[in-house]
């Protein structure tokens, strides 16, 4: 400071040092983390040019509204669901219970020990930087500490006063484009379609239950074959984070005495780590899981199903689970952060290198009883290579037969997904249990669908392998 004998400049550069350290260690260390209700909520605190709160709901997209006038933005960002949230028909309620409005009220219990951590940092990173650049008596240390921590609480009092939560009935969206309108609905509309989804499909689920434990006293639909040896596998695809789709995966494997569970791929819409979380629910199955990547999921998501107990990620190898051959490649889009539609003209090269990937595989290993691949662009070329071919990222249930091999798309079992959640009329949730033993021919197949909109719950078998009534005698 000897280069400045006017006392007012230093004082004044004093000041203003203080000032800087106390919003760069605000901004870099104040973000602080909660539990809400289940729900772990990250809260932070930045200078901005205007007044807002920002809402980030990972991978739906951000809300923004103009909430007070003091020059600062207060960020709340979902960062984490508990596992036990997730679970049986409550959990659209719990989400619901974080959107808009509901995230602030959660930001109560907790505002006072946020506010404290923040002050504190203010002046902490106040002294420090003005004794690293500036190094004056420690009374001038002090008091650039004091001024930045009254500083901060005046414009955090500022903020507190004139806060308006109302704001958020006009907010401005910052996402996935095909999910705006309903988030834009997020104060009101959004919110009943919610209420009215989670009532319908509380019911449809609860019928489903009892439906299941009625099930295995029907003959036809309990063995098609009439022999123990006949083993069920629940095929799921493209559940794109949808936790009814889990759900309904749940409630499938523990009401039909299913011993195998395979996965056709997009787990998640985005792969974030929210949807990671959210897919959880998927350690309460306790059967043999086999997993095929698919073009939504990333390496986070095949990781994290790796570490699932009795889960197996396809990789390229043929592994042996339940007695059954299995064989699948990764979806090219899989080994990246990347999630775009693998139909482009960019990924073709790709999808041929993953069927050419396989059947260099068949060549090495011999031939499954089944291949899992995501995309169906290759499946027809791939039969009479194994006695079942299972695909997914269609989102069109499909169930066909050439050269003695079952081609088999279970659909999509997330519906829409996310934003099935929020729209009136999509697909609907649809999955199939194979009926096989291992080094054999599929048997049959059952189609189950439900449609939330109208409540609709249907179970449909095909038999596989018939003969050809034309070739008979």
């Amino acid at each position: 400071m000897q280069w400045f004998k006017n006392k007012w400049i230093q004082l004044v550069l004093i000041i203003l040092t203080g000032i800087a350290g106390a919003i760069l260690t605000v901004t870099m260390f104040g973000p602080s983390s909660y539990k809400v209700n289940g729900f772990t909520v990250e809260f932070a605190l930045q200078p901005a040019c205007s007044g807002q709160t920002l809402i980030d709901l990972p991978p739906v997209g951000t809300l923004t509204a103009k909430t007070h006038a003091a020059p600062f933005q207060l960020s709340m960002r979902l960062e984490r669901i508990d596992a036990g949230v997730v679970k049986d028909d409550q959990v659209l309620k719990q989400i619901q219970d974080t959107m808009g409005t509901h995230m602030l009220q959660g930001l109560k219990n907790y505002l006072l020990p946020f506010l404290i951590k923040q002050l504190l940092l203010a002046g902490l990173g106040s002294m420090v930087l003005v004794w690293a650049l500036l190094r004056p008596r420690i009374r001038y240390i002090a008091s650039s500490g004091l001024i930045s921590i009254l500083l901060v609480l005046a414009v955090l009092w500022w903020g507190m006063n004139t806060f308006e939560a109302k704001a958020f009935t006009e907010p401005e969206y910052d996402g996935v484009i095909a999910l705006a309108p309903d988030m834009m609905r997020v104060g009101e509309q959004m919110l009943n379609n919610l209420d009215q989804l989670q009532n319908n499909t509380s019911q449809v689920l609860s019928n489903i239950r009892i439906l299941f434990g009625k099930m295995d006293s029907l003959p036809v639909l309990g063995d098609p074959d009439g022999t123990s040896e006949v083993k069920r596998i629940l095929i799921v695809s493209d559940m794109h984070s949808n936790p009814v789709g889990l759900e309904l995966t749940r409630s499938i494997v523990n009401n039909f005495n299913i011993q195998l569970l395979i996965n056709a791929g997009d787990l998640t819409d985005y792969g974030s780590p929210l949807e990671v979380n959210l897919a959880e629910q998927l350690k309460q199955i306790s059967i043999p899981q086999v997993f095929e990547p698919g073009n939504h999921d990333t390496p986070e998501v095949i990781d994290f199903m790796r570490t699932l107990p009795n889960t197996h990620v396809l990789d390229g190898n043929v592994i042996e689970v339940e007695g059954f051959r299995l064989l699948g490649v990764p979806d090219p889009l899989s080994s990246s952060t990347r999630v775009i539609n693998s139909d482009r003209n960019d990924s073709k090269a790709e999808l041929e290198k993953q069927y050419n990937d396989v059947l260099n595989s068949l060549d090495t290993q011999g031939q499954p009883d089944i291949i899992v691949i995501h995309n169906p662009r290759y499946a027809e070329k791939l039969a009479g290579l194994a006695p079942v071919v299972i695909s997914g990222h269609l989102h069109r249930t499909s169930i066909r037969e050439s050269h003695q091999t079952a081609l088999l798309n279970p659909g999509s079992t997330g519906a829409s997904g996310l934003r099935g959640v929020y729209s009136e009329a999509g697909v609907p949730y649809s999955a199939m249990i194979l009926y096989m033993q291992p080094g054999q021919n599929p048997i049959a197949v059952d189609l189950i669908s439900y449609h939330p909109s109208d409540g609709k719950f249907s179970i449909e078998r095909s038999l596989l392998n018939e003969p050809d009534p034309q070739t008979q005698p």
